[in-house]
């Protein structure tokens, strides 16, 4: 695995990085697109990250969540921690990726990362990483698809910068 590179030129950040998959290949991931704070369709309820994001990654894993909307896309959750994060220290940051791959039946022996580019897209099919959405459970507001949190180790909530364009390769 490697560092992860942050870079913004006008409105386009790109975040890249690799990680080292069980088989100790190593694979290459990247985001590209606008990660303004301003550009988001609905207002949300966790505070917001106004800041730019760098981090150097440390951990990552991923969860297969499986076709959770009926359209194909087994839907995997993948969340790249720094090294702060990884070693229980605050500040940290931790981005969440949530993309839209095959969908496995086994997903104990069969399931991978797939090379490919994942486009923006709220059909939630195979080859489409998902925007933001905030879950409200029992009174608690909880994040899920293609974000950045960041914990300052003083608010009670963390704060969250939410991806709304771009292609994750």
């Amino acid at each position: 695995s490697s560092d992860v590179t942050i870079s913004r030129e006008g409105n386009t950040t790109k975040i890249s990085t690799t990680f080292i998959d069980n088989e100790g290949v190593d694979h290459a991931v990247t985001f590209e697109g606008d990660l303004r704070i301003g550009n988001g369709t609905k207002l949300p309820k966790l505070t917001q990250l106004m800041e730019d994001v760098e981090h150097k990654a440390a951990y990552a894993e991923g969860t297969y969540m499986g076709d959770l909307f009926g359209t194909g896309g087994g839907l995997t959750l993948i969340t790249i921690d720094d090294e702060n994060r990884e070693n229980r220290v605050t500040p940290y940051y931790q981005v969440s990726l949530g993309i839209f791959c095959t969908k496995w039946a086994d997903p104990k022996k069969e399931m991978r990362l797939e090379p490919g580019t994942y486009e923006v897209s709220t059909t939630y099919k195979k080859g489409t990483w998902m925007s933001p959405n905030e879950l409200e459970i029992m009174g608690m507001v909880l994040p899920i698809g293609t974000y950045v949190f960041y914990d300052d180790g003083v608010s009670d909530s963390g704060l969250y910068g939410y991806c709304t364009d771009g292609t994750i390769t």
